[in-house]
Formats: structure tokens, sequence, C-alpha cells
């Protein structure tokens, strides 16, 4: 109730006629009080400035006639028209009453003066009302801030209209720092005035923006209040606080050229001596002013930037650039510190609506960054502040865009390096201990506990960081409090700063790369200052935290960066000699890896190998230390898993894992359950962790007994389930998958207790969560697909692929009628990693059995379970025992069809992949067992052929597949189907027509997207098949074979990507392909193909680099092939092409002889194409030729054996 009396009184004071600004014009006081200043002087006591009356209790006026403002008797004000023409509009009284009241003699007024009505004995006048409204808003403003100070009223979103009511009572046209000057400098009576009264408080309309200003920060520090609905407000109040956070120097706004002024007139020396003591004042209370707006516009700034209207950005961050420049002599030190918050706050969650101002702003911050650290060693209390807020905003900047480093990262990143040992004194003079010149406890006042993110803060500190003037050094606390502020600021300087670069590495990754040996240790020496350090020897615990958050975003997401790192397989003793040094290292700086002596010269690549291993050195000692804050544990294990997750241990010396594993398990036993749940994650990434020695490697350490110990508590975890989280069981589980991945030697040897567990979970299913029951299946999908991928290779894993599958078809009936479709889908894909070898000898009905539930499960309800289902058909079509079973072909044919018309779009990607394995298993089945093919009903094909045709105009991952299929069926299908009109549409086309129609269409798509361009790879690819098929007549006048050729020729010849070129270049050059299917488009693909061979480096997409190779090897293929198949009738029309391209040919045929290790060039058509050339190049020494061209042919002779030695240095004197 009592809040709802405090909004009501807002309501009603907005109501209320406004304060008349008019009488508060500062020049017409100005020149009223130095041309009247005898009359000012005279006054008395009672007469103070009307901005500056006396607070009267309850409002009501005095009876004393003498008690009247300043304004009211004083002839310079009386007379100012600014007194007569800006009256509140109140109901007038009459003329005899006026005349009543008037005590002191006033020149008679031409309008009258309408006052308001009041029934005291004399007539209340508008300095008076204005005065009452100021004492008004002025104890308004204390209830509101008394009462959120106490508590006592919560600040919401719905308060947001009484905070614009607020601002809405004070007057936008008064300049209040001319104001509070003027008054009190020039109107302050200098006789008759006692030292108690000089003390006692006044209320004028300059305290009002100081007391809204409060209660701004008040009400908008918890970011209750939010202007997104209502941005004009917003602008209102900014508008407002601008005009308080006037750019000026102190000089110019103080009085001095008031005072000035005032000393010529003959005056005693009391008065000026009363006058300079009011300038003084009035300078604080200016600088006041403006650093109460300040702290109103940084907090009402944050989290509302976004929200301020575009074109007032300009303005306001030029103003603020203005103020928060630390080298202006002429802006106090606490103003630039405010206007750097305010910055800092401004860009918070403004993203691209500030993007041409962020550099400037980042820029700006950094010179007066680096100018404070210039003057940091001192210790000076308010640098440090200012640095820290700096720091702060630099921050709030970089995280609202990406590359606003990459104008000056080495300097700045040079300044930050120092100011993350800030307080710390790196003696290199002492090799043992680091000397600290601040050694206390741990301290974590900067914000709330938590701690999981380096960039959470306390809403009051982020708003405006220390809240009020800058103080002075005997701020009266005891010596205690002095060294705990001291020390509390130095380490939130190194806080700040890690933060900082925290923000930095994760907008700029790229950038940083190149900065990792400034941070981290490059260096086996135990003092060289590092991240590590600071993790390691910080003795506050927020900064270790936040060092650790640093050091998880610079290895977070480094794995492309890091294949740069030399690869070295060399198996070293460097882990294990830390391990035994362990106690020594934990004395020093714990990230020394070993005493090699150093190199003269280390390469980039063998630099990373070193700081990766010092990373595994330093976190590895880190685990290690005792006694250790469960927090700071788990980062430190945090900071592994995206180690393992990111390291490229397959580059890396042996022993990194295995000393990971041994330091990161015992964590899986520790009774806190974060440190837990975080260190089975750890353990699951280690097994998962492809590396040549990994196995080898984890081998011994799993067969210790304690080892053997952790691992089988975890294998028992997830049948606690009283004890124990579900997350740390779905941990627990998901190891049995990564243990088989990897290390399924491991695995066997608890295989028997792993298979117990996961049956005694699943005929637990009614008590377990959803969760455990999916992670359960999909372990049992992750065994499968491993002991797929080692196919049995030993006795003891053909005993555990035994053990698997009978456990399987044990529980598949109970898996099968599950209510959650993650299950069924599991179950999808479980079948389909069965081997073709276990398959064959599971008893016929369990192999009905499993071919049942795929197709059954075709028509389940849950698309998910539907498109594992056909995914799993595209698979068991490739077991020996289902190859030649017409049945099972028919009904996956069938079924396969009838999923294409699914709504589900990843349904139809699923079932049209399916159908193109299919047509490529009928390609292979036409070829070996052609009864069986043929048994096979044509109304099959035909359906297929439908379902294929419309796909191939489908969504292009549906494309992909459809013409690759399409492709396929125009290879195994007969004449008559092919040259047949089969068309729904009633088409006069026939079938072989429509196929490369699609396939033309989809080859030419001209879009540039991926997966766009692999369908135009695979319709390259499609088209060549066409010609594989021998029953297609090809007599030269079919008009789709020009279309053919044209299109994969200028593919070979423009296309950017260098897979689409690849496919296109072996369509044109198949085995299949002889010199009568070429026609007369012979001479046009071999000058294409030579083209490509010579333009071959011309690589506009630096991304198509890697298939550089690979375009060369096919197009030269090609060209042996196409050489091959040229008769000797024309070998007499391309002499002269051969001559051009002579370096091509000849690459081509040196570097691809036949081989029994490679598909291509088979020796016949090698051999071939070598006689075509030898062919050539005796027609071109039978035509006289020229020098030049002896020496072309000369370097085409190396290719032939026959040509005698004799021959070929008879061409080599014909040159000279």
């Amino acid at each position: 109730m009592e809040d709802n009396e405090l909004f009501e009184k807002i309501n009603f004071l907005s109501l209320k006629q406004p304060i008349n600004t008019n009488h508060y014009n500062i020049n017409n006081i100005i020149s009223n009080i130095n041309n009247n200043f005898s009359n000012v002087v005279s006054l008395t006591n009672n007469s103070i400035a009307t901005v500056a009356l006396q607070p009267q209790p309850n409002h009501q006026p005095s009876n004393n006639s003498s008690s009247n403002s300043l304004f009211l008797n004083n002839p310079l004000i009386q007379n100012s028209p600014t007194f007569h023409n800006n009256i509140p509009n109140k109901p007038s009284v009459t003329h005899s009453n006026k005349h009543q009241n008037s005590s002191h003699k006033q020149q008679p007024h031409q309008h009258g003066i309408p006052l308001p009505h009041h029934h005291s004995h004399h007539s209340p006048t508008i300095i008076d009302y204005n005065q009452r409204q100021i004492e008004d808003i002025f104890q308004l403003f204390n209830e509101f801030i008394q009462k959120i100070q106490n508590k006592t009223l919560v600040v919401q979103q719905e308060h947001e209209q009484y905070l614009i009511k607020l601002c809405q009572l004070l007057p936008l046209n008064v300049n209040y720092h001319k104001l509070s000057t003027t008054v009190t400098t020039s109107t302050i009576p200098t006789t008759n005035i006692t030292p108690q009264q000089q003390q006692q408080p006044v209320i004028g309309l300059f305290h009002l923006p100081l007391k809204l200003f409060q209660l701004i920060v008040l009400m908008t520090r918890s970011n209750q209040i939010s202007f997104s609905e209502h941005p004009t407000d917003l602008d209102y109040i900014l508008n407002f606080i601008l005009q308080n956070v006037q750019y000026q120097s102190s000089s110019t706004s103080t009085p001095n050229n008031i005072v000035s002024n005032q000393k010529q007139i003959n005056s005693s020396n009391s008065s000026n001596n009363i006058n300079n003591s009011a300038s003084n004042i009035n300078q604080n209370i200016n600088i006041g002013l403006r650093i109460e707006s300040l702290k109103a516009l940084s907090s009402i700034l944050y989290n509302n930037g976004q929200y301020i209207s575009t074109k007032n950005y300009p303005g306001l961050i030029e103003k603020l650039l203005d103020l928060c420049n630390y080298q202006n002599p002429l802006i106090d030190q606490e103003s630039k510190r405010l206007a750097t918050i305010a910055l800092g706050n401004l860009c918070v969650q403004c993203g691209v609506k500030l993007s041409k101002f962020y550099q400037q702003i980042f820029e700006r911050l950094s010179q007066n960054l680096e100018k404070l650290t210039s003057q940091l060693l001192n210790n000076d209390r308010f640098h440090i502040k200012f640095t820290c807020s700096v720091l702060r905003s630099l921050q709030l900047v970089a995280s609202q865009i990406k590359g606003v480093i990459e104008h000056r990262p080495q300097s700045l990143y040079n300044i930050l390096k120092k100011l993350m040992f800030f307080g710390i004194n790196l003696s290199s003079s002492i090799s043992s201990v680091l000397i600290y010149q601040y050694q206390f406890d741990q301290i974590s006042d900067y914000d709330d506990d938590n701690t999981d993110e380096s960039n959470s803060h306390d809403q009051s500190s982020l708003l405006i960081g220390h809240s009020g003037r800058p103080k002075r050094i005997d701020t009266g606390l005891n010596s205690d409090q002095e060294s705990y502020d001291e020390r509390f600021s130095l380490s939130k300087v190194r806080y700040l700063t890690i933060n900082l670069l925290t923000t930095l590495v994760k907008n700029s990754p790229k950038v940083f790369f190149g900065y990792w040996s400034l941070f981290l240790p490059s260096s086996p020496f135990p003092l060289t200052p590092s991240l590590f350090t600071s993790i390691i020897h910080d003795p506050d615990l927020k900064v270790k935290i936040a060092s650790l958050n640093f050091l998880y975003s610079i290895i977070d997401g480094s794995k492309d960066f890091l294949v740069a790192v030399s690869i070295n397989h060399s198996n070293t003793n460097h882990s294990n000699n830390n391990n035994n040094n362990n106690n020594h290292h934990s004395s020093s700086t714990g990230v020394i890896s070993n005493n090699k002596a150093p190199q003269t010269f280390t390469s980039f690549s063998q630099n990373l190998s070193t700081i990766l291993k010092e990373i595994h050195s330093g976190l590895i000692l880190i685990l290690g230390q005792d006694p250790i804050s469960c927090s700071f544990r788990v980062h430190v294990l945090r900071c592994i898993t995206t180690l393992i997750s990111n390291c490229p241990y397959d580059r890396l010396p042996s022993g990194l894992i295995g000393n990971l594993f041994t330091s990161v398990s015992t964590g899986s036993q520790d009774t806190e359950p974060s440190i837990q749940l975080i260190s089975l994650t750890a353990i699951k990434l280690l097994l998962e962790s492809p590396t040549p020695t990994q196995p080898h490697e984890l081998l011994p350490i799993l067969q210790q007994s304690h080892s053997q110990q952790i691992l089988s508590m975890i294998i028992e975890m997830p049948l606690r389930t009283t004890e124990l989280a579900d997350s740390i069981r779905l941990e627990a589980i998901q190891i049995y998958g990564a243990l088989s991945k990897f290390n399924l030697d491991i695995f066997q040897l608890q295989s028997t207790r792993i298979f117990q567990v996961l049956l005694t979970l699943v005929h637990r299913f009614t008590e377990l969560s959803e969760q455990i029951k999916i992670q359960t299946l999909k372990t049992f999908e992750e065994i499968s697909k491993s002991l797929k991928d080692h196919n049995g290779t030993s006795p003891q894993q053909q005993q555990v692929e035994e053990q698997y599958w009978k456990l399987f078809f044990e529980i598949l009936q109970q898996l099968v009628s599950d209510s959650i479709p993650q299950i069924r889908s599991a179950i999808c894909n479980c079948l389909s990693n069965i081997t073709s070898s276990k398959f064959q000898t599971l008893p016929i009905s369990t192999q009905l059995f499993c071919i049942s539930v795929i197709i059954g499960l075709i028509s389940d309800e849950s698309p998910l379970v539907k498109a594992s289902a056909c995914r799993s058909i595209g698979i068991l079509i490739k077991l020996e025992s289902l190859q030649d079973d017409t049945s099972f072909l028919s009904k996956s044919a069938l079924c396969l069809t009838k999923s294409m018309n699914d709504s589900n779009i990843n349904v139809k990607i699923k079932a049209c992949w399916s159908l193109a394995n299919l047509c490529d298993h009928f390609v292979t089945l036409k070829t070996t067992n052609p009864e069986i093919f043929n048994d096979i009903p044509e109304e099959i094909f035909i359906t297929l052929l439908e379902v294929l045709l419309l796909a191939s105009q489908d969504n292009p991952k549906i494309r992909s597949n459809a013409v690759r299929a399409l492709g396929n069926f125009a290879r195994f299908a007969s004449k008559t189907l092919l040259s047949s009109i089969v068309d729904s549409q009633k088409s006069t086309q026939t079938v072989l027509e429509r196929i490369i129609n699609s396939l033309l269409s989809n080859a030419s798509d001209p879009s540039t997207s991926f997966n766009f361009v692999k369908v135009k790879w695979n319709s390259c690819y499609a088209l060549g098949n066409i010609f594989q098929n021998d029953e297609i007549e090809f007599t030269g006048d079919q008009p789709w074979l020009s279309r053919i050729y044209s299109t994969l020729v200028t593919l070979v010849r423009t296309c950017k990507n260098y897979k689409t070129r690849i496919n296109a270049t072996c369509s044109l050059a198949s085995i299949g392909h002889t010199r009568l299917k070429y026609g007369v488009y012979y001479r046009q693909i071999l000058e294409c193909l030579l083209d490509s061979l010579r333009n071959i480096n011309s690589i506009s997409d630096t991304s198509e680099f890697q298939y550089k190779d690979n375009l060369e090897r096919q197009s030269e293929l090609a060209l042996i092939h196409l050489l091959s198949e040229m008769s000797m009738d024309e070998i007499n029309q391309y002499p002269s092409l051969i001559l051009d391209y002579y370096g091509e040919c000849f690459n081509s045929f040196s570097k691809n002889q036949p081989s029994p290790n490679q598909d291509r060039p088979i020796t016949t058509e090698y051999q071939q194409s070598l006689v075509i050339l030898k062919e050539m190049v005796k027609h071109l020494l039978q035509n006289s030729p020229s020098k030049e061209t002896l020496f072309k042919i000369s370097k085409l002779l190396l290719l032939f054996d026959s040509f005698s030695n004799e021959e070929i240095q008879q061409i080599h004197s014909l040159i000279k």
C-alpha cells in the first residue's frame, strides 16, 4: 500500500503546474545582479535566492511579509520581463486583493500579476509555488531512494513508466551547471549572515537532478528496467542526462568570471572571502553534477544501448569519447573514468547497430590503457580504478564484434601480458619460488560466488564500478582494511585483464593463435612467466579460475590450427619424467617438462608441439596439487577435456594420453558430483582419442590393479540408481562405447561384466529415466559399430561379437515394442552394423526376424525410426546372404519407393540413398548373376524409374542420390526398357531421353551452394554410366549425345569446383568409351583435356587446392585413353596438336605407367596410346621439322623404347 501511495504522489505531481523555468534565466539574473549588486548585498538574511530558499515545513507560507522571496521583493527581479510573461496559468485574483498583499513599493504592471489562489494573509507568489514544487519533488525522490535502499520497494519492469514521469518533473530548458554556479556565488547576501545560517542546507532547483541521478542508478542497477517497448522514453531520459554531462573544463564551469566582475565593485574584504569560498564550493558542485549524471548515464545504458534511436548514436559517442580522453587535462579524472564505463555499457547487446563505431571506441580505450599502464608503477589507487574501468569496457566492446583487435594486436597483447602479473614481483634471481609482494588468502569479492564463466559480473559493479567521487588516500580506514582494499584492487586488475584476453580469444582465435607463445609456456624453464604462472601461483582464487577459463578459450576450437604441429612419434620418457618429478616442480612453477638443451633454431611447428607438451605437464601438475578447491579442480578438468578434444595426439610423442588418464581417473572416485562427472567425461574422451600408439599405451595402465579397480567401479556406476545422479550414470554408460571404439582389446577384458550391466538396465527400463534408456541403446549401437570395424580379426574379438549378438537378439523383441522412438531407431542402426559373416551364421529364423523387423519399422509412425529403417535396408543390401535374394530385393525396392512419398524430408533423403545403393547392386547383379537379375519384375523397375525422375527435381539433398541412382539405372536397364515410352504424363520421350534430360538439367544447374554442387558432380558421374551400357547404340546422330559432350566439356573448362571437373573428366574417358561413341566430338574433347592439363595450376579458390592432384591425374588418364582410341587413319590430323602440348603429353605418360596396384591405366590402353604417339612422332620427322619441333620431339622420344640411340642422337645433331 505504501508503494501505491508513492506512485500516486508521482502521478499527482506530474499533473500539477510545472516549475516555471523562465525565472531561472541565467543571463537575466547575472545581468541584473551585476547592475544592482549593491541592492543584493543589502538584502536581509531572509531574502535568500529563489532557487535556494530555506525549506518551509508543510509548505505553508510565512505570515511575515519580510520573508517573501528575493524575486518578489527585489526590484531587479520584478522589473525583469520574464517575471511578468512566464507566470503559471493559475486563476487570477482581484485587483484589490493584489493591492492588499503588496507590502513593498512596486512598479505598476501592465497586465497585472495572475497569482495562485491561497487563503493565507498574503497571496503566494509564483516563486513560492516553484519552491513548494521543488520541495515536494525533492521529498518524493528521497522517499523513493530510501525505499529502494531499504529493500521495501523492489524495482520491476512496470516501474519504467514512473521513472520517465520522475524525469519529466524536472524542466529540460535549464542549464543546471550555470544555475548552481550563479545562485551560490552571486545571490548569497554578504551581510547579517551568521555562521550557523551559512552552514544550513538549502534546497534549490539544482539539487533535483542530483537526487534524480542517484535514483536512476538505484532503479536501473538491477537490470530490471528495459526500454525495449518505449525507446522514446529512453531518448527523453538520455537527453536530460546529457544536458548535465556538458563537455566543459572545470575553469569554464566555475564562476571565476563572475567573481572577477564582482571584485571590481567596491565591497568589503569579507564579501570577497565569501565569494571566493562560494567559487570553490560551486566548482565541486559543477563537477559533482557531471559525475552524478555520468553515473546515471552509464547505469541506464547497460543493456539499453540497443534501444537508443540510431540518429542519437553519433552525438552520444562523440561526447563520451571526448570525456574519456585520458590526455585531456580539462576533464576531471573521475569524469573520464565514468565516461569510460558508459562507453562500455553502451555497447552491451548492441551488435551490428554500432558496427561503425566499435573500432573508434576500441582505439580510444586502448590508448587510455597504454597511458594508464605506464603510470601504474606507483600503485595509485585512482589509476588502478581507472585501469579496471578501461579493461572492463574493452571487454564489453570486444564481445560485440569480431576482429576488432586485428589493427593493433601486438601492442595490446604486450600490455595485457604485463597486467596479468600486476602486483606480482617476478624476480628472475630466485629460481625455486616466485616472490609476491602480496601473499594473502583467496579473495572473491568481485561478484557472487558463481565462477563458472569468466564474464560473470555483479550487476552493480558492471554498471558503474566504484561509485562516488575519487577517494582520498586518508579514507579513515584502519591499516588492515586499507591493505585489504589494496590487495583487492591489484588482483582485480589481473582478473579483468584475463577476462579481456578471454573475450579477445573467443572473438579472434585466428589472430590470437600467432601469440600463443606470448602467454603459453614454450620452453621448459621454470621462471618463464606464462598463463600457468597465474594458474598456479596467483594468490586470488578468482584470478586462478579466470586464468583457467582463459586457457580453456585458447584451446577450445583450436583443432584446425593444431594441424601445423610437427609429427613426432618418438617414444620419449618426457611425460614419465614429469610424473616422477612432480614434487620438485610443485615447489617452483610447475611448467617444466624436461631439461633438453635449448636449440639455436626452433620451427613454428616444433614450438607448437612444445607448447602442447607443456600444457599437458602444467595441467597434470596442477591437478596433483593438494589442497585444491572443488571449483578450481572442476575448471582444471574442464581445460583437460577441451585439450583432449582438440589436441592432435597422432602428431605428438607417446605418453601424454597415459599420464592424463592416470591423473584424471582418480576424479571418478571423488565424492563431489561435479568433479566425478567431468572426470568421467575426460576419461571417455581419452578412450576415444585416435593415436597410432594409444591402445598399446593405455593397455599397461589399465591392466594395473589400481586402474582395474577404477574401471570396475565405473562399469558398476549405471546400476547405482539411488546414489548417483543420472548425468554421472550417463557418462559411465558412454564410457562402454568409448572403450570399444579404439580399445577393443581392453574392452574384451571387461566385456562380460559390461554386457551384464547393459542387460540389467534393459530389464529395468520401467524404473529408468528416458535419457538412461536412450543412452543404453546408443551404447549398444556404438559397440556394434566397433565390432563391425574390427570385423573379428582375433578369436577374442569373435568371442565378444558372439556375446554381443546373443544378448542383442535376446532383448530385441522387448525393444521393438518400446514407446521411445530413439530406441526403435537404435535397433535399426544396430542391425545395420551386423557383419556379413555373422549374419550368415545366424539361424534362418533369426535372419528372417531381422529382415521383418527392419521392413516393419519402415512403416513406423516416427520419422526418425522410418529414416533409420530406410538406411538399414540400404546397408543390408550389401550382405552376401541377401545379394541374390530376389524376394528381399523386391520388397526393399517397393518399401523404399513408398517411403519416397513421405512428408518428412529426412525419410526421403535416407530412402533415396538406399535406392541409389539398390541400383548400384542391380548393376553388379546384372553382371555377376544375370539370371537372378532377370527374375526381378520389370514393374518394379518402372516404379523405381518414376520415383527417381520425380526425386531428381526435389530438394538438393535428395537430388544428389536420385541422379546417382538414375545413372545406375541407365547402366543396368535393358535396351527394350530404355527405348520404351513409359510416362505418367503421356510424354513422347523414351526412358533414356528422360533420364538424360534430368541428368543434364542437374549438371548444368548454376547454383554454387554445397548441396547443389554435390548434385552437379554426381550428375556428371551418372552421365558417364550411360556409356557403360553395351545395349545402348551410339550411331552418332542422337541429339542427346552432343548435349552430353557439350555439357561435360563446358564443366571441365569452366567449373570452379574441382570435384565436378574430376567427375566430368572421368565421364569423358571411362573404360567403356570407344572411338565410335566419341564420334565427331573426339577432337573437341581431346583439346579440352589438353587445355585442362595446361591450366591445372590456375586455382581461383584456395579451398580447391586439395583436389588439384586428383584432377591432374584424372586428366592425364583421360588423355591416355583418348589417344588409345585414336584410329590409324586419323593420326596425320593431330601431330601439330600433340606437338603444341608435348609437355603435357610427356608428363602424362611418364607419371602414369601401368601398375598392379592401380586400376588405371590398364596395360593394353597404355601401350596402344604409346603406339599412336610414336606414329605421330614419325609423321613429324618425315616432314622436315624445324629445330623447335625437333627439340619437342626429342622430349617425346624418351617415352619410346623402340627408337635406337642412333636415331635419338641423329635428332639431337639436327637440333644443333
